[in-house]
Order: C-alpha cells, then sequence, then structure tokens
C-alpha cells in the first residue's frame, strides 16, 4: 500500500467515525466530481490524482489544514515510490520541506522558552506589543525571504540571542 493510499484510507476512516455512517465510493466519487473508476484507481491501483482532484478529496473528507498538507506529500512519496519523471525534484522538495518543519518545529520551541521574557516584572503578564515584535524579529532571522529559504540554515548563522527588553 502506498503512503497516499494510507493517508486516504484513514481519512475516509475518520469522516465515518466522525458521520457515524458508512461512506461509499459512489457518494465520495460525487463528491469530488470524478467517477468511480477514476477513485477505484486512487484506492486501489495506487494512482496519483491530479493537485486540483486530491485537494478536492481532502476538502470532501473534511481535513484540516495539516492533514490536507500530509495528503500532498503523501502524493509526492508515493509518486517517488513510482520511479516517477520527476524524481530528482520531488525528492529534493520532500527532503526541504522536511528541513523548514524541522526548524519551524525548533523555532516554536523556542518562541515558547523565550515567552516568560516578555512578561512584565510588576503583574506578571505577557507584553503582546513586545512578543509580537520579538517574534517577527526572529521569523525575519530564520527566513528573511523565500528565496533564503533554500539557503542551508547553517550558512544563515544561529537565533540572535535576545532581543532588547525595555
Amino acid at each position: 500500500m502506498t503512503p497516499l493510499q494510507e493517508t486516504v484510507y484513514r481519512l475516509i476512516a475518520d469522516y465515518e467515525a466522525r458521520n457515524e455512517r458508512k461512506l461509499s465510493g459512489r457518494e465520495l466519487s460525487a463528491m469530488i466530481g470524478k467517477s468511480r473508476n477514476h477513485l477505484s484507481q486512487i484506492m486501489n491501483d495506487g494512482l496519483v490524482p491530479s493537485g486540483e482532484v486530491l485537494l478536492k478529496l481532502g476538502e470532501a473528507l473534511e481535513a484540516d489544514e495539516e492533514t490536507q498538507r500530509q495528503l500532498v506529500l503523501d502524493a509526492m512519496r508515493t509518486k517517488i515510490g513510482d520511479r516517477a519523471r520527476d524524481t530528482f525534484w520531488l525528492r529534493h522538495a520532500l527532503e526541504l520541506t522536511d528541513s523548514l518543519v524541522e526548524r519551524v518545529d525548533g523555532f516554536e520551541e523556542f518562541l515558547s522558552s523565550a515567552a516568560c521574557s516578555t512578561t512584565s516584572r510588576a503583574g506578571g503578564r505577557p507584553r503582546p506589543r513586545v512578543e509580537r515584535e520579538r517574534r517577527r524579529l526572529l521569523l525575519a532571522r530564520l527566513i528573511p525571504t523565500p528565496e533564503a529559504a533554500l539557503v542551508p540554515f547553517e550558512l544563515r548563522g544561529p537565533f540572535p540571542e535576545s532581543t532588547s527588553r525595555r
């Protein structure tokens, strides 16, 4: 079973659990505007549909934004496994995506640990303006431009130590 098939089957199971009823192939194919044969090729033969159909499938199964992203990534992984003509580019895009996800996770951890330093001394309440500005500055340092996302993180330098606290 391909990564895409596993994700689609999981999405269908989640949809059925939420709605407390089974979803037929006929219903799902009507929901995405494709034939039952096309849906069968996706589900049983491992066909990777077009991006448009993939997103319609995610929407029809009421997938959240994160799950829809996972659906696209799993479609890319499936394409790589099928020895697609664009394997090099897909593999590179997946590596870049995984790297960016790791960086964002690290960035969120950093912000969580730094959040306590943005509280006022008197009441211990957060200073929202200071926190927003700090996040903006840190994010600008992390990925200042879309092109910078392609430069290895090590070449851009570490996170700034801290921002001024007034």
